[in-house]
């Protein structure tokens, strides 16, 4: 299938496609209409959460090493 320009932009609203789940989950999406540029999030751990940062951060690093680059 080749790029249309169209395929950056849609309607708002629900699709056939969305599932049952829909009307929970996808909120934004229901009321997008195209993509929006990147927007870093900000997130503030607990230092619970900071510990399970460092406690996993070697495993990531493992995977993060032997990723794919194309």
């Amino acid at each position: 299938m080749a790029f249309l320009p169209a395929m950056l932009s849609w309607p708002a609203g629900p699709r056939a496609s969305d599932g049952v789940w829909a009307p929970y989950w996808y909120d934004a999406v229901l009321r997008s209409t195209g993509f929006e540029p990147y927007r870093p999030r900000q997130v503030e751990l607990t230092p619970e959460g900071e510990a399970v940062v460092a406690a996993l951060r070697p495993a990531y690093d493992e995977l993060h090493a032997a990723r794919l680059v194309l």
